[in-house]
């Protein structure tokens, strides 16, 4: 993947401002596969999904993934230092022949939960309720035609992880302070998406600071190249 014009980084910014959850998904993995329909970006499963959206961290902002957490006993502060290589898993079983789980009983068949899944569940007043919408969607067929239990529900929640181990990352600290161990979740939606807001604010900076010294257009700031732009601006003090 080439790494996205500055341009495409406005207009993405732009698409996901409006803080819904797809939307940002779709301003994100279009930077990446560029002529995707929303549908088949919003469909791709969590694994694939979270893959590709660490691989964009990869080519605009380097290998490594940095974030400070704080301590859920004392409320220091700790970094969290990791290789995207390391993160990055096989894709696992082919979500494209579908899976079977025997519970019981019962042999559930389901597909892999995606952005819109999940989307789906964000209105749910629990986290179990939230389980059994994503997994209501996710089944494709019970062999028998039952209800689905709950027993059920929590069983296919659990062997998910186990099918699409990249579709939820976490790791496990230690506190420098008090020593306490905890699991943090890494959601690379929300991670990369305040890279690319970040970036985006800098660059609207670039164009207004540019624009007001010499009245140039947003899109000819924006075609000089990186060194270009930064000669420029230490020009004008800026």
């Amino acid at each position: 993947m080439d790494a996205p014009t500055d341009n495409a980084v406005l207009e993405a910014w732009e698409r996901g401002a409006s803080g819904h959850l797809e939307a940002r998904v779709i301003a994100l993995l279009g930077l990446d596969r560029q002529g995707a329909s929303d549908g088949a970006l919003l469909s791709l499963p969590l694994g694939q999904r979270n893959a590709a959206l660490l691989r964009l961290h990869e080519v605009i902002w380097g290998p490594r993934l940095e974030c400070v957490l704080e301590c859920p006993a004392c409320a220091a502060l700790s970094e969290l230092s990791v290789e995207v290589s390391q993160i990055l898993v096989g894709p696992g079983a082919d979500p494209a022949e579908g899976f079977l789980l025997q519970h019981g009983d019962i042999t559930l068949r389901y597909r892999l939960p995606n952005t819109a899944d999940l989307a789906a569940a964000l209105s749910a007043g629990s986290v179990d309720a939230a389980r059994r919408v994503v997994v209501s969607r996710c089944v494709v067929g019970l062999d028998p035609e039952a209800p689905l239990t709950d027993g059920a529900v929590l069983a296919l929640s659990e062997g998910l992880t186990e099918v699409d181990p990249m579709a939820e990352l976490s790791f496990v600290l230690s506190c420098f302070g008090c020593g306490e161990r905890w699991s943090a979740q890494l959601d690379p939606v929300d991670f990369v998406w305040r890279e690319l807001e970040a970036r985006g604010r800098e660059l609207m900076a670039e164009v207004d600071a540019l624009a007001r010294a010499y009245r140039w257009s947003e899109r000819d700031i924006l075609a000089l190249t990186p060194t270009r732009r930064r000669a420029y601006l230490a020009m004008v003090g800026a």
